[in-house]
């Protein structure tokens, strides 16, 4: 599944470059960045579109709210997991989606200069995972930053990194 934030795509200009992803996407738009029910609902044509009223306290907590919503829809599906909170190319969403296939136990981060999570990719694997939802839920209780919580999917999910 691909989850893009608005800021990760300028919501006035085209978002085929998303269209790349090979399974489910859905856009995330964040207080502020909302471009109108017309634009919402051309988008809905190829996306999940999901509106925040609120700005997530951090990743752990908007990935629990939308792996929550989602969790009937999708619970027998296999696809790898795609966060992004920064700008990528079609490119760059192919070959994330790519590489979550091939290593199914993969798991890569990168984060901004402020330390918050811009992209997060989960192998199949991981991103099936039964106990995915609990253990990001945890990390949403305890109010767990983004690079912490990177590193605990790390040891909760000590798969292929190679």
């Amino acid at each position: 599944m691909l989850i893009a934030t608005s800021n990760s795509f300028d919501v006035s200009e085209s978002v085929d470059g998303l269209l790349a992803w090979d399974g489910p996407a859905l856009l995330v738009f964040l207080p502020g960045s909302s471009p109108g029910r017309k634009r919402l609902r051309e988008l809905e044509e190829d996306f999940l579109v999901l509106d925040c009223l609120e700005r997530p306290a951090a990743a752990s907590c908007l990935l629990l709210d939308i792996l929550s919503l989602l969790k009937v829809r999708f619970e027998n599906e296999s696809w790898p997991l795609l966060y992004m909170d920064r700008p990528g190319d079609a490119d760059f969403v192919k070959a994330q989606c790519e590489l979550g296939r091939r290593r199914p136990g993969s798991l890569e981060a990168s984060f901004s200069d402020e330390g918050e999570l811009g992209m997060l990719r989960l192998g199949e694997m991981i991103a099936t995972s039964p106990v995915l939802r609990d253990v990001v839920s945890f990390m949403c209780e305890n109010r767990v930053d983004d690079r912490r919580m990177v590193g605990l999917l790390n040891l909760c999910f000590p798969g292929d990194r190679s």
